[in-house]
């Protein structure tokens, strides 16, 4: 099962696919891109999945990884 690596969506199809690589794109988040997340799990993904997003508008991405908003943009 594929899903949206942006919302954890399982409405997530191939867009354009061929010999170089293949971008699939979600319906519920409009995500368009070549990485989504194979799994073999059929119960409900929304108790396991924190997307990147939500990590950030919470801020414990930044907490989690040491990285300061001030060493961000001094890069």
């Amino acid at each position: 099962m594929r899903r949206c690596m942006i919302c954890g969506s399982e409405e997530v199809f191939l867009w354009l696919g061929g010999s170089i690589g293949s971008l699939y794109q979600c319906t519920d988040c409009h995500y368009i891109g070549p990485i989504v997340l194979e799994t073999d799990a059929q119960q409900p993904f929304a108790d396991q999945f924190m997307s990147f997003w939500d990590l950030l508008e919470g801020g414990t991405f930044w907490s989690e990884t040491g990285i300061s908003n001030q060493m961000l943009f001094q890069m």
